[in-house]
């Protein structure tokens, strides 16, 4: 068991917050193409994507302040 004390991020840690960002990243690419080609107005581009960097930002902060675990993997 890996475990990633608190105050401490480790590789697992990092691996989780790309996957979530890369998951969370759609929705806020989607508004921002609709914007550039005039679907939607240019000031709602930039809420989604606010909100998405205080979401990584969010998950960035509860993967330092907590103690996670994790199992190895066989990489």
């Amino acid at each position: 068991m890996i475990i990633s004390r608190r105050f401490d991020m480790r590789k697992q840690d990092w691996e989780k917050v790309l996957k979530s960002a890369l998951i969370f990243a759609g929705p806020a690419l989607l508004v921002l193409i609709a914007s550039v080609v005039n679907v939607l107005p240019k000031e709602w581009a930039l809420a989604p994507i606010v909100l998405y960097l205080l979401n990584v930002l969010t998950d960035i902060l509860r993967k330092y302040l907590a103690e996670n675990t994790y199992k190895p993997s066989d990489r």
